[in-house]
């Protein structure tokens, strides 16, 4: 079927064959890169949480002179000052609310032996808790979810951790009265107490990563094709085109001026090539057509 098309008509399928091939990869390197984008980003978020979360660690609590959201124990230093407490867990929900409200990169904090109801993991954080538990190896998983990119990365009990975590008997008076003693322990060094959790917005991403292509880069393309085009209609098609109404010509009996005297003896030209022995059997033909009137 194919096969029965004019050359003309099978180098514009060869050309928006390469267009069309052109752009689905051109689609799979932005949407490469896109990808690599957002998990960095990602990752590096994810990285300063766990930087914070270790200096509060490493402090045990953080003291502030105002609040206005959850604390963990308060101490009166003197009739006009009075300092409240604020661990790991509040000091990073903190720090997310605020970094929530002026971002459209949102991050908490969620394991599935959460203490806050608020914390609750979603369906995307479960299952990452749950592969992390299963692949230690890991140190992240990421996924797009609908317009937002999600991203997961595991939160390992370290030492400062285990004060608070690992027996009730063991942690802070103050942990108790506000969780209770049922939740949040029995951790170990070592294992996932839960995922820090990052959504990225990708709304619009396409248009800014299609902004950032060089306008020289589409014109490249674009005069590649028509360059092509052009050559293939020259070189190729318009030639073999020339040759094969001269064939006809000559196949019904007419003489046809190949101009074969244009063309160089040694020429490596395969439509040179065929144009001589189409001229050399036109000659046959001519004298064959010769003998045939002189006997008759």
């Amino acid at each position: 079927m194919f096969r029965r098309y004019s050359l003309f008509v099978k180098m514009l399928i060869f050309l928006s064959l390469i267009i069309a091939i052109s752009t689905v990869g051109y689609y799979l390197m932005l949407n490469h890169m896109q990808l690599n984008q957002l998990r960095n980003e990602a990752r590096t978020v994810a990285e300063h949480v766990v930087a914070f979360r270790s200096w509060v660690a490493r402090f045990g609590v953080v003291w502030v002179k105002d609040v206005e959201t959850e604390f963990l124990g308060q101490q009166d230093c003197s009739r006009s000052a009075t300092f409240y407490s604020k661990n790991p867990a509040l000091a990073t929900r903190e720090l997310a609310h605020i970094a929530n409200a002026n971002s459209q990169t949102n991050f908490r904090v969620t394991s599935d032996n959460y203490r806050n109801p608020k914390n609750t993991p979603d369906t995307f954080e479960s299952n990452a808790i749950a592969w992390f538990k299963k692949n230690k190896a890991y140190k992240e998983r990421y996924t797009m979810e609908g317009e937002n990119f999600r991203y997961a990365a595991p939160l390992i009990i370290k030492k400062g951790c285990l004060k608070c975590h690992s027996e009730p008997s063991v942690a802070p008076r103050e942990v108790i009265e506000k969780y209770g003693a049922e939740r949040g322990f029995g951790y170990k060094l070592g294992e996932i107490r839960g995922v820090i959790s990052v959504t990225i917005p990708t709304r619009g991403m396409w248009w800014e990563s299609l902004k950032g292509v060089a306008v020289w880069q589409i014109l490249l393309l674009i005069l590649i094709v028509i360059v092509a085009f052009i050559f293939t209609q020259t070189v190729v098609a318009k030639p073999l085109h020339n040759l094969a109404e001269s064939v006809e010509k000559i196949s019904l009996g007419g003489k046809e001026d190949l101009k074969t005297g244009e063309i160089p003896t040694n020429t490596a030209n395969e439509i040179d090539k065929v144009t001589l022995a189409v001229d050399r059997l036109q000659l046959s033909m001519q004298l064959a057509m010769k003998r045939l009137r002189k006997k008759g």
